[in-house]
């Protein structure tokens, strides 16, 4: 009788240990199976932002004028971007008109430097008076171009230099884009007449 209860109660507990075992594996393996999951969501978050990162970085360098195009602007395509950014409605009237715009691609010295102000500065001029004139040059990535502004009343006499810094690039980006907008400047370069002396 002890040896059957003593049998029994071992059979039972021995029942207890393996379902216990059994449990103990199952939620051991769910566990595993969670942070293997939890592991891969990451991993898919991670990839996804870097991928995001990656498209956004090539877009941005895709709307921005590289640094070769902005080597590759010769001296009559910037005096083309330039007469736009000063002026852009008097350099449209200008160049199509029979008087045209007059540029020279050697540094202006001498008088036509104002008082060695803009030595080493090229100009496109409209051959009217001060205020036709436009000098410029490239300084680093910058580009300074100086126009003349008439003083109160639209007088000459009381008016003076105005200087700007614009960055090359931004002259690219504004004028120098599209396939229309390079053709377009490309025209405009052509149809310059030559001032040298």
């Amino acid at each position: 009788m002890n040896k059957k209860l003593i049998t029994m109660t071992m059979i039972t507990l021995a029942g207890f240990g393996l379902a216990a075992c059994g449990q103990q594996s199952s939620s051991s393996s769910k566990a595993s199976s969670e942070s293997s999951t939890s592991t891969s969501k990451k991993a898919a978050v991670a990839s996804s932002a870097s991928k995001s990162s990656t498209a956004s970085s090539s877009s941005s360098s895709a709307s921005s004028p590289s640094s070769s195009q902005t080597e590759e602007i010769d001296d009559n395509t910037l005096a083309v971007l330039v007469g736009l950014q000063s002026n852009e409605e008097w350099f449209r009237s200008l160049i199509d008109s029979d008087n045209g715009i007059y540029f020279n691609d050697k540094p202006v010295s001498g008088a036509d430097s104002v008082n060695g102000e803009f030595n080493g500065y090229l100009i496109i001029s409209g051959h009217g008076d001060a205020a036709s004139d436009v000098y410029f040059k490239r300084d680093g990535d910058n580009v300074i171009y100086t126009t003349y502004q008439t003083g109160e009343g639209g007088f000459m006499y009381n008016g003076h230099y105005v200087k700007n810094t614009v960055p090359l690039s931004e002259l690219i980006e504004n004028y120098y884009q599209s396939d229309s907008q390079k053709a377009e400047v490309a025209k405009f370069a052509s149809e310059f007449k030559n001032d040298s002396n």
